[in-house]
């Protein structure tokens, strides 16, 4: 997989009406999850189980959001990587 096509292949899924719908969805279910989760992490009488339990339920939500942005920063990066392989048109070069 060269960048050039994973980067034409990427914007194509980021710009899909599928992943647009499922980035929403996925959204929208974790937040109603995560507050049901946290609500039940307050109810636990044992502080240092809800606060285990509260902290998983963080990171899994941080996960989630990780997933849904690496389409995005991968873009990003991928474009860096081209405007360093990118000629200088500098007569000293890359500095």
């Amino acid at each position: 997989m060269t960048p050039d096509t994973e980067r034409e292949d990427l914007e194509a899924l980021i710009a899909s009406a599928g992943w647009k719908r499922f980035a929403f969805h996925a959204l929208s279910e974790w937040d109603s999850k995560f507050a049901e989760h946290a609500a039940r992490a307050a109810n636990i009488t044992d502080d240092k189980l809800a606060i285990d339990r509260l902290r998983q339920v963080i990171a899994i939500q941080q996960e989630v959001k990780r997933l849904l942005a690496w389409p995005g920063e991968r873009l990003s990066a991928l474009a860096g990587i081209e405007q360093q392989r990118a000629p200088s048109l500098s007569r000293r070069g890359p500095l």
